[in-house]
C-alpha cells in the first residue's frame, strides 16, 4: 500500500543545467545497461545496473510529471522554473538510492571503466541536490532549499 500522495517542490531550477543532468544520466545508464549485457561484464557493473534499473520507472513518472513545466520554461526563454511532485513518501528511499547509483556511475566514469566522461562538477551537484531535495522535504519536512542557495554553499567532496 503506498501513501497518501505528498508534495515536493524544486525552486529556482536552472532550465539549461536541469536538461544537461537529464542527459547526461542518460548516456551513463545507457552506456552501463551495454555494459551489463555483455557475458563479460564485471559484476559490479552488473550489480549496479541491476540497481539503476529497480529505479528506472520512477525516475520516468518524476521526469514525465513535470516535463510540460520544463518545455514551457525553455521555449519562453526562461532561465529558471520551479517544479512540484506529488510523490508518496518512498520516494525518499528511492531518491537516496538513486544518488548511490549516480555516485557510483561517476566513480566507473573516472576510473576508466566506463567510457564516457564523469558529469561536470555543476551537473553532479545538481543531481546530488536534486535527490537531496526529496529526502530533506519527504523525510524532515525540510522547506525546498533554492538551487542557487545551495550550489553557493555545497561541495562536491563533501
Amino acid at each position: 500500500m503506498t501513501s497518501p500522495p505528498r508534495t515536493v517542490r524544486l525552486v529556482d531550477v536552472p532550465v539549461e543545467l536541469y536538461l544537461r543532468a537529464q542527459q547526461h544520466t542518460d548516456d551513463v545508464v545507457r552506456e552501463l545497461v551495454l555494459m551489463a549485457a555483455h557475458h563479460a561484464a564485471p559484476v559490479r557493473v552488473t550489480a549496479l545496473a541491476q540497481r539503476a534499473d529497480a529505479h528506472h520507472e520512477g525516475r520516468l513518472v518524476l521526469r514525465h510529471s513535470v516535463a510540460g513545466a520544463v518545455d514551457a520554461a525553455g521555449a519562453a526563454g526562461e532561465k529558471t522554473v520551479d517544479l512540484t511532485y506529488a510523490v508518496d513518501a518512498a520516494t525518499a528511499d528511492s531518491s537516496e538510492a538513486w544518488s548511490a547509483v549516480l555516485d557510483e556511475l561517476a566513480e566507473l566514469c573516472r576510473d576508466g571503466t566506463m567510457l564516457a566522461v564523469p558529469a561536470s562538477d555543476d551537473v553532479a551537484l545538481f543531481s546530488r541536490w536534486f535527490c537531496q531535495e526529496f529526502v530533506a522535504q519527504l523525510r524532515d519536512g525540510a522547506e525546498p532549499t533554492p538551487w542557487p542557495a545551495y550550489a553557493a554553499t555545497a561541495r562536491l567532496d563533501a
